[in-house]
């Protein structure tokens, strides 16, 4: 049994009160699961529209939501000999027939568990960059990185039981 006047010291009761590590995530695209090393810009925001009606005793005006928009979202990685997938979806969303897919971003627990899952819908890669080439070889340049640009047309934010109550109702 563990003694409550000295569990707090020994860590034992603090396991839900940490914040999730940052570097411990999951991308899948569509139904493959992709590496990469950072992954940017998980950003929403509501626009405010500023309403005033005419016969309103109100002195000011009233604030209500509007439109919600979604951020670009950077997925970034080290570049590895003959992986040309990147740019190979790329390719592929530049022709009149291409394929959406959706991504689910995962952030998982330090025992890899999954925790948060962001789900990105009708994604589409906007833009890639192959890389800074740098022959000093020092700092962010002594590997190749390349990075893709996502555009989405909605993005939910679940905790694991939620995402998978979800799925299995049919609602994904």
């Amino acid at each position: 049994m563990i003694d409550p006047r000295t569990a707090f010291f020994k860590g034992a009761i603090q396991d839900s009160n940490w914040p999730l590590p940052s570097f411990h995530f999951m991308v899948l695209i569509g139904n493959e699961k992709w590496s990469f090393q950072e992954v940017g810009n998980l950003t929403a925001s509501t626009e405010t529209l500023t309403y005033r009606h005419g016969k309103s005793g109100q002195g000011g005006s009233y604030k209500v939501p509007g439109i919600q928009t979604f951020e670009p979202v950077v997925l970034k990685r080290g570049m590895f000999s003959g992986n040309t997938s990147i740019f190979e979806w790329y390719e592929k969303s530049t022709r009149p027939d291409f394929e959406r897919k959706d991504v689910v971003i995962s952030l998982l627990d330090q025992h890899g568990m999954i925790e948060m899952i962001w789900s990105l819908t009708n994604v589409y890669p906007s833009k890639i960059e192959g890389g800074n080439f740098n022959a000093k070889g020092t700092g962010d340049s002594a590997s190749s990185m390349e990075s893709v640009t996502l555009i989405f047309e909605d993005m939910t934010l679940d905790n694991y039981l939620s995402y998978t109550m979800k799925k299995m109702s049919g609602l994904f």
